[in-house]
């Protein structure tokens, strides 16, 4: 079975080095901000714990132990000291994110939404969290439902910035090929239906074209149609479904569609008793 898509970018997240003990801090204190009390760091998974302890040890921290599994594959980490430790500046705000992310974060695959989530203890914690995210030009809201406080971001740009940021950037170039995709369909779908609506339109015109010549064929003056307009004429009658460049196209020699336009007003003045059917003064009239 495929991995979640917010497993994949916990595990990205959680293969990236500390360079110094103070990123290990910073992140084991975003972790500790959601979901962290009394001493214990309760985490949703064995990846993200093993992750913390890793921190803890390299941040320097004594007495670090972790518990077995307990409900719903939960696993404590004991930090003692935790509560004096993580009380003072908590370090980078993208490293502090990127624990909070790791301990309580959710994001939507690309091709499902543009969601990513961070469940919060409270108010305050969510409010602290949300400073974080300002300070990193992110958009976040507090959101409060049954399912607690979360801090939401929902704008595609604003996940994508917040997965680069916290160092997820294999998850944030997917995204972002995603969007490209994304645009491209749309592009090609706006393009398709603009195409489509075109030749709709022209068909239609073409068809009513070809109907107003049948009457007009029964009347005496068609014996007199001169041969330009009888051939653009006789044309549109046997392919109503041509666009007026294929009728320009079709004409020997050749014409463009303005030509075929031209044509096509004088054919009107012509049937409607115009006394030169040569003439070519523009009219106006269409069909």
């Amino acid at each position: 079975m495929r991995w979640s898509h917010t497993r994949e970018v916990k595990t990205e997240l959680c293969r990236i080095a500390w360079k110094k003990p103070e990123e290990a801090r910073a992140e084991l204190a975003g972790m500790w901000l959601v979901a962290g009390r009394a001493g214990r760091l309760t985490l949703g998974s064995a990846l993200v714990a093993r992750r913390a302890y890793g921190a803890a040890k390299a941040a320097g921290l004594a007495g670090v132990q972790t518990l077995a599994a307990g409900r719903r594959g939960a696993v404590t980490v004991i930090l003692p000291g935790a509560e004096t430790l993580f009380g003072r500046r908590l370090g980078s705000p993208r490293l502090v994110l990127r624990g909070a992310f790791l301990a309580r974060g959710y994001v939507a695959a690309p091709e499902r939404s543009y969601h990513l989530e961070i469940g919060v203890p409270d108010a305050p914690t969510a409010a602290k969290l949300r400073a974080l995210a300002g300070r990193l030009a992110l958009g976040a809201l507090v959101v409060a439902g049954r399912h607690g406080i979360r801090l939401q971001i929902r704008d595609q740009e604003q996940v994508a910035r917040f997965l680069a940021a916290v160092g997820a950037h294999q998850a944030h170039l997917a995204l972002e090929s995603w969007l490209v995709v994304k645009s491209m369909k749309n592009h090609v779908n706006r393009w398709v239906n603009g195409e489509t609506a075109n030749l709709r339109r022209a068909a239609e015109s073409g068809v009513r074209q070809a109907d107003w010549l049948r009457a007009v064929r029964e009347t005496p003056r068609w014996a007199e149609l001169p041969p330009a307009l009888r051939e653009v004429a006789e044309l549109r009658l046997a392919h109503p479904e041509w666009s007026l460049a294929e009728l320009g196209r079709a004409l020997s020699p050749p014409v463009g569609k303005s030509g075929v336009a031209h044509r096509w007003r004088r054919l009107r003045r012509w049937a409607e008793g115009g006394p030169n059917p040569d003439d070519g003064a523009p009219t106006g009239k269409g069909v």
